[in-house]
Parts: structure tokens; sequence; C-alpha cells
């Protein structure tokens, strides 16, 4: 659903910046010019780190009533 494509998709972005980060250095020395194969091979025997996690909670989704012990759910979405 669209919710989980917020979600998952955001986390999965913030993971991947990281590692583009940690890979900046190489794509640079390589002038920016490396198949993308090469640039793994490269990272993985200069020891970068080629896991990431990544996160990501949808700001100010819920308005939660706890005297009536409800959720108000503000997110919309349409499809056709």
């Amino acid at each position: 659903g669209s919710v989980s494509s917020d979600l998952n998709g955001m986390a999965v972005k913030h993971a991947c910046e990281q590692l583009r980060e940690r890979l900046n250095t190489l794509i640079i020395d390589n002038n920016a010019e490396i198949p993308w194969e090469d640039l793994v091979t490269q990272a993985y025997f200069s020891r970068l780190d080629l896991c990431a996690h990544g996160f990501h909670s949808t700001p100010n989704m819920f308005d939660y009533d706890l005297s009536q012990n409800r959720a108000q759910y503000n997110y919309f979405t349409q499809g056709a």
C-alpha cells in the first residue's frame, strides 16, 4: 500500500544515502567513471562498510485521543 511505500521507500533512501557517502571517496578517486561491480569490489577490499540501516517515521500522522480510545489517522491517498 501507499503507507508502506512511503515508510519503506524513505527508509531505503536513507540507507542508500549512507552507502553513497561511504562510496564517494572511491567514486571521486576514479573520476566518477567506475563500473558498479568494480566500485563494490574496491569498497570491499578497502574494508568499507557496505551495510546500511535506514529508518523513517512519518511525522504527525496520528492524533490519538486517550479519553475516547480512538485515533484520527491523518493520511489520505487516491488512485485511479
